[in-house]
């Protein structure tokens, strides 16, 4: 199996000195993880708060809302009114409330294609969100379009090419391999959007080369990937 080295990052001495989450121990494997993507580098965690809840699931609704932060370069703002909003909610997200917190968030989903929401018109945003789901997400927001092909990795489940090629590009968090059906902790979360980071490689032109097929909302503000880029933490070798 390949191996995708987590590099510890160059600037752990600065993020060690921009957030201090008690429950977050310096000698836990997820501990430069989350201090990377609290940083305002990443800006996808809140770094005030006291506790990350590290061991703590992840529910579908806080799920999009870190990965839709990601895909937004770290803005907590998003480019859509509150008309597109009760229009999505009331056709794909019936079971989310528009005064819901996250209700924003669900509808950006939606609108951007990362999640198609299910037959019943429902998404189930309270729902424990699983390791298949989450891996198919990552995929896709890490893809920024550029169509990276994993279709070796197939087999007989709808969930199957995205397990295998994570599993086989270390993208597993703390564990040996992924299963399916497994809940995502909150550390875990952060370390695998890490190990992300290192094997799809988000260099500069790969983004330029993505920003002529999509439209980004906060696309000048990129501190983090020139950041990452000029230290090294953006692994060069694509999927």
């Amino acid at each position: 199996m390949k191996k995708i080295f987590f590099f510890g990052f160059l600037f752990f001495s600065v993020c060690s000195n921009i957030f201090a989450f008690s429950d977050v121990s310096y000698v836990d494997d997820r501990y430069n993880a989350i201090s990377y993507l609290s940083s305002p580098y990443f800006n996808i965690f809140d770094a005030s708060q006291d506790n990350f809840r590290i061991d703590s699931t992840l529910t579908r609704a806080e799920f999009l809302t870190v990965m839709i932060r990601f895909y937004n370069f770290g803005s907590w703002d998003l480019n859509i009114d509150q008309s597109k909003i009760d229009e999505i909610l009331t056709d794909k997200c019936t079971d989310t409330k528009t005064t819901e917190w996250y209700s924003k968030y669900m509808a950006f989903a939606i609108y951007k294609g990362m999640i198609g929401g299910y037959p019943d018109k429902t998404c189930k945003p309270n729902n424990q969100i699983n390791t298949a789901e989450a891996a198919k997400i990552i995929y896709s927001t890490f893809d920024f379009k550029r169509g990276i092909d994993i279709t070796e990795f197939e087999g007989s489940n709808w969930y199957d090419e995205y397990l295998n090629s994570f599993n086989e590009y270390g993208i597993v968090g703390t564990d040996e391999i992924l299963n399916p059906d497994d809940a995502i902790t909150r550390g875990n979360f952060a370390l695998m959007i890490s190990q992300a980071i290192q094997a799809f490689g988000l260099d500069e032109s790969s983004i330029n080369a993505a920003t002529k097929t999509t439209n980004w909302e906060n696309l000048e503000d990129r501190t983090w990937l020139d950041y990452a880029e000029k230290y090294g933490v953006v692994n060069p070798y694509q999927l």
